[in-house]
């Protein structure tokens, strides 16, 4: 079964607060045939927000310890995003959804050989 989780995009407040993540899940068979692609939107609790997604890779080189410890606790909380996302009602709904038009995927043909 495949199935995709990802943040399709960030909206911002006034403040340049993150304050919205608009979700996507998508399905697909074997095949990489599209089965399922719905997105919905998801707000961050106003204490878990960030003004600007960390770097990642090689951007994070160079940086001091304390630069360091922002970036960091910048991945906690996405990490706090993404499993809080995976946890709520409108998740669990869109995979139930999602899981079920994956499994309909068409068996292929038995191939018999004759002796």
């Amino acid at each position: 079964m495949n199935i995709q989780l990802s943040h399709k995009e960030y909206m911002k407040d006034s403040n340049g607060d993150i304050v919205t993540i608009v979700c996507r899940l998508q399905g697909f068979w074997d095949d990489n045939t599209k089965v399922y692609d719905e997105t919905w939107e998801w707000n961050p609790p106003y204490d878990k927000r960030l003004k600007e997604l960390p770097k990642e890779g090689k951007q994070r080189t160079g940086f001091t310890e304390e630069q360091m410890k922002s970036l960091l606790e910048a991945d906690d909380i996405m990490n706090f995003w993404d499993k809080s996302i995976r946890e709520s009602h409108d998740y669990s709904n869109h995979y139930m959804q999602c899981s079920r038009k994956v499994m309909e995927q068409p068996a292929e043909p038995i191939k018999i050989k004759s002796l």
